[in-house]
């Protein structure tokens, strides 16, 4: 096994059939609820596909979409994405009455409902095919449930095979805000794991700001913009996931934007969005630097509060203005005053979208163009067992994406899909949850590609 230490570095270009690159958006005007559907390689938008409760979240696991709706309805559905225009459901779980779920985050083959009405966290099976088998088991968050009787679950986040949950601690019978929490399950016993040996008792980590509504994770930093509306000064703050009670830090404050933060999209160590309200209470964009916490200017979308992301050097924001809603195209790396580059309308104005990736490799060869935009070097440790390393040089900016592929050349994950700027990077991957055997990761530029190989032995 020792003889194959030492990593051969290959050279190969993925020939690819791109199946779809979708955006699906949540859609709502408070009163009823659709989902749209955005075809990035046709520009094609199908409105009013999946009808649903007007309180809503959309998730995906990569391959499926869930629609998560809230207080009222409190049930998760499950589509396929070739199904998706059709309507076609697979199943619809109820979450139990009044528990408001507002997210699910996926690990493995299991995955976590966060109730924000509710002391409990949900285990479920989402591949379940009956009511019976969907619960699988539930975690008590009991002990940090504020006077009304709920810590407020939000959101979650995955990171070195454990599952973080950002507690808000939102006292709903007298709207105030009280001091948030980053729980840290353990998904091998699905419990809390103590952040602090020397006090007794399970211990959570306090976060440093207060209300955080929104977050996005790059490597390891957990981003989290936060707002108590006009109460105190909050803003956006980071946690380091591998240290989170010693690491934590706030960034830049609601004063430095000149009002509330209503969220964030931070998309790689250097570019990202943050959005703040407006007189008229509707969201504004900024791009943002989390690098040096510098803003930029306002981009050119009427109320930016469905959020954007990033595809192939291109933000797409759903904007939720009531008299132009829709999809809009943005160019920002094009110059100074990011030009709106196109506008697709949608009935309801949409209030969140996601993108999902069902493009399929059809073969692995040998490449015969070098990539000149970046260079990577082998895989370390390989063989491995759990993680291994990939680093990679940008001699210039560029959107990249970092896959992982096996030997049929089927891409099974994706580390990294973003606009990156020059500079060196380093991944980790880890493979617990994969089967014994040789994988191939590339790194691409949209132009040309790079491939090592690294062998995972369990």
């Amino acid at each position: 096994m020792k003889s194959i230490f030492i990593a051969t570095l290959l050279l190969f270009g993925i020939t690819a059939t791109s199946e779809c690159s979708t955006l699906v958006m949540n859609l709502t005007d408070y009163e009823t609820g659709n989902t749209a559907v955005f075809d990035i390689d046709t520009g094609t938008l199908t409105d009013n596909v999946l009808p649903h409760h007007q309180d809503s979240y959309i998730r995906t696991d990569g391959s499926f979409i869930y629609i998560i709706e809230g207080f009222g309805a409190d049930n998760i559905s499950k589509y396929a994405m070739s199904d998706l225009t059709a309507g076609h459901q697979i199943y619809q779980y109820s979450v139990g009455e009044n528990t408001n779920p507002h997210d699910i985050v996926f690990f493995d083959s299991k995955a976590y409902v966060l109730l924000y009405g509710s002391d409990k966290i949900l285990v479920v099976n989402p591949n379940a095919e009956n009511v019976t088998e969907f619960k699988t088991g539930e975690i008590d968050i009991s002990d940090w449930a504020d006077t009304d009787g709920s810590p407020e679950a939000h959101m979650g986040f995955v990171y070195n095979g454990m599952v973080y949950v950002v507690l808000q601690m939102y006292d709903l019978t007298s709207y105030t805000n009280g001091t948030a929490f980053l729980l840290t399950i353990d998904p091998s016993t699905n419990t809390i794991v103590d952040m602090d040996d020397e006090t007794e008792g399970i211990q959570g980590t306090k976060l440093l700001l207060k209300n955080p509504q929104s977050g996005s994770l790059v490597g390891n930093i957990l981003y989290l913009g936060c707002t108590t509306y006009g109460m105190s000064d909050e803003g956006v703050m980071t946690v380091d996931l591998n240290n989170p009670n010693d690491s934590q830090k706030k960034i830049v404050t609601e004063t430095d934007f000149g009002g509330s933060v209503a969220g964030i999209d931070i998309y790689n160590q250097t570019y990202g969005l943050i959005y703040t309200y407006d007189e008229n209470w509707n969201k504004t964009a900024k791009t943002f630097n989390p690098q040096d916490n510098e803003t930029g200017e306002f981009l050119p979308v009427p109320d930016a509060g469905g959020g954007a992301v990033l595809v192939d050097g291109l933000l797409y924001i759903a904007s939720r203005d009531f008299e132009k809603p829709g999809l809009y195209v943005i160019s920002p790396f094009t110059d100074e005053n990011p030009p709106l580059h196109e506008y697709y309308p949608t009935e309801l104005p949409p209030d969140a979208l996601i993108f999902i990736d069902t493009s399929t490799p059809s073969s692995i060869a040998e490449s015969v163009k070098l990539p000149d935009t970046f260079t990577i070097k082998a895989a370390y440790p390989n063989p491995f067992n759990p993680f291994t390393t990939i680093s990679f040089t940008l001699t210039e900016s560029c959107n990249v994406n970092v896959d992982v592929f096996n030997i049929s050349g089927q891409k099974i994950h994706t580390l990294v899909n973003a606009f990156m700027n020059s500079g060196v990077y380093t991944l980790q991957w880890k493979a617990a949850s994969f089967s014994t055997g040789l994988y191939y990761i590339r790194v691409s530029d949209g132009v040309s590609a790079q491939t090592i190989r690294a062998t995972f032995i369990k």
